[in-house]
């Protein structure tokens, strides 16, 4: 999911009192605050106290965050700083707040981040196991990028080996080069044993053009296809996953439980993911859907 975080004044949320839990978010519109609201109620529940919060809007100061710090952190050394989303993770280093950090709430993967915690990017490992629930038989898996977002390859790659899978990646520059590279990739697939997935940005590109494209093509010729979104899943792709918020953020408070205790930082994807499948997409390709898979998942077309 992209975050649209807009940033414009200080907001103090929560008690004064001194806190362990020191949590820093963006001021974002809905949806996306609810996620964000999500992500703190987990990290409060797996804490089993209340946080000191501060969201941001666009004219903060850094003297300010310092000063909201100072009002906050325990007197006792174990308070840790949460820096929730892309923006507060970049306020967040550039006070050098002499805190533990705990991240999450942003796309970032493990290396690209020198602190402990939870990126949004949910682990390919549990695309693999879904597909492998849906579709044992399959055994190669294209997987269209945005170019821009390469440094998601690695994990996806050794997710596949572990899982036997053969992956093929194909870069997506824009909407045209997409059309082309795809429709090239459509008359080449062995359509008995493949499956499509379609990471972060690249259908988004240009949705009104890629989708029905992609939806028409993998429709005709019974290609599995699924990505991170949960409208595609609506809209006609056999499944996604899709972040669980609350339970994201209780990653993120038992991340900062172990980094207060003296962990090293370990920053890793999110095991947290919501299912949701379409019971249409399925029939027509003849899957027959494990109930242990429908009993946790948002069905579409909704029953």
């Amino acid at each position: 999911m992209r975050w649209i975080i807009l940033i414009s004044l200080l907001v103090f949320h929560g008690d004064l009192a001194l806190s362990a839990e020191l949590i820093i978010y963006p001021d974002a519109p809905p949806p996306y605050n609810e996620a964000f609201s999500q992500m703190i109620a987990g990290i409060e529940q797996s804490r089993g106290t209340p946080a000191a919060t501060l969201a941001l809007k666009k004219n903060y100061q850094n003297s300010d965050l310092q000063h909201w710090l100072s009002t906050h952190r325990s007197p006792t050394g174990d308070s840790a700083l949460i820096l929730l989303g892309a923006q507060s993770l970049q306020a967040g280093i550039q006070m050098d707040a002499g805190l533990p950090l705990v991240v999450g709430g942003t796309t970032h993967l493990p290396n690209h981040v020198k602190a402990a915690g939870v990126s949004l990017v949910i682990d390919p490992n549990l695309f693999f196991q879904t597909l492998d629930a849906l579709l044992p038989t399959t055994h190669d898996v294209i997987v269209f990028y945005n170019a821009r977002n390469s440094f998601i390859l690695p994990p996806i790659m050794d997710a596949a080996t572990q899982h036997g899978m053969t992956l093929h990646t194909i870069p997506i520059t824009d909407a045209i080069d997409a059309i082309r590279k795809i429709s090239q990739v459509f008359e080449q697939t062995d359509v008995r044993r493949t499956a499509f997935w379609f990471t972060l940005d690249t259908l988004e590109l240009d949705t009104t053009l890629l989708f029905p494209f992609v939806l028409e093509k993998t429709w005709d010729l019974r290609i599995p296809a699924f990505s991170g979104i949960i409208s595609h899943t609506q809209r006609g792709l056999l499944f996604s996953l899709y972040p669980d918020f609350f339970q994201l953020g209780e990653e993120l408070g038992a991340r900062t439980t172990a980094t207060l205790a003296g962990a090293p930082p370990i920053f890793t994807p999110t095991h947290a993911a919501h299912l949701a499948l379409n019971t249409r997409t399925a029939q027509h390709l003849s899957i027959t859907l494990p109930p242990e898979l429908t009993k946790q998942a948002v069905l579409f077309p909704a029953r």
